[in-house]
């Protein structure tokens, strides 16, 4: 998976790719470039997330190059006083989460590195969302890797059937709340939402995945879900034929999902709420992971 890079701003890529700083620019040069001004808590944020995955969880994300290129920007934009401050700000959130983990049980130490990735993930992805402009956008291109798999494995691990199936439902509420915002912003209006629609081609297409191991029909609505706004994006099915074949989609999903919970309801007790919360919890995780690599993804 890589961003690619608008050819405009090729050289000062290749900068940060090789050095610390933006030593050969000016913060003026860079805040004109990005366009508006950074958010030194977003980039504190990212920062100590990248420095706390690395240290705590046995090295970089997945997703360091195109992080790192990220942070560059935004601590190229800083002045000297700015960026005193950020690294007193980063500084202090990893401590935080430094702290945070040291108290956690291997299990949790596990779900709390998930977090940190996902975290990076998203922030990177919220960066190219903000700033198109630095980056060329492609057709949908293959699955992502296995790596989502496994981590989606290693977040539910331990885990009964039941659970997994709670989590993923609930995964796909807050995925949807995200694209709700999506659909809602005027800015991706000027492209027909056609990244929208990339970006909910790819959460549907990872939440079947996280769906197969377990719940073999609940991954293959899915999948054809994904598939729907994968034909509109290719231009064979227009708006409302796309939105005629979402209803229905949506009716197969939940009948496949109400057959699967009044089989769960014969044998399975209800959960307590303590429980609950706790898979709340990892679902959140789980939906920051999958917005995150959907946006990523789709601007790839």
């Amino acid at each position: 998976m890589s961003i690619r890079i608008g050819s405009a701003v090729a050289g000062m890529v290749l900068a940060a790719a090789t050095t610390t700083s933006f030593a050969q620019h000016s913060p003026e040069e860079v805040r004109k470039l990005l366009g508006q001004p950074v958010s030194m808590a977003e980039a504190a944020v990212l920062g100590a997330a990248r420095a706390s995955h690395s240290d705590l969880c046995g090295g970089p994300t997945e997703f360091e190059g195109h992080a790192s290129v990220v942070s560059r920007l935004q601590y190229g934009s800083l002045g000297p006083a700015d960026r005193d401050r950020l690294a007193v700000m980063m500084t202090r959130q990893h401590g935080s989460n430094a702290a945070i983990y040291e108290t956690l049980d291997d299990d949790a130490k596990i779900a709390f590195c998930s977090g940190l990735a996902s975290t990076v993930l998203a922030k990177t992805a919220e960066f190219v969302e903000a700033h198109p402009h630095l980056f060329e956008q492609r057709d949908v291109p293959a699955a992502e890797p296995k790596a989502f798999d496994q981590t989606v494995a290693e977040i539910m691990a331990g885990m009964a059937p039941f659970e997994r199936m709670y989590v993923i439902r609930m995964t796909e509420n807050f995925v949807m709340d995200d694209a709700r915002k999506i659909l809602a912003d005027p800015a991706n209006e000027k492209d027909g939402y056609a990244w929208a629609m990339k970006v909910l081609a790819y959460d549907f297409s990872l939440l079947s995945r996280a769906a197969e191991p377990d719940h073999p029909d609940v991954a293959e609505a899915y999948r054809e879900r994904a598939e729907i706004y994968s034909r509109y994006i290719r231009g064979e099915i227009d708006g409302p034929a796309m939105q005629a074949a979402e209803t229905a989609n949506e009716r197969r999903k939940n009948a496949v999902y109400d057959r699967i919970l009044q089989s769960y309801s014969r044998t399975v007790e209800t959960p307590p709420k303590s429980r609950v919360t706790e898979l709340e919890a990892v679902a959140k995780v789980l939906a920051r992971m999958v917005s995150g690599r959907a946006k990523v993804s789709a601007t790839d």
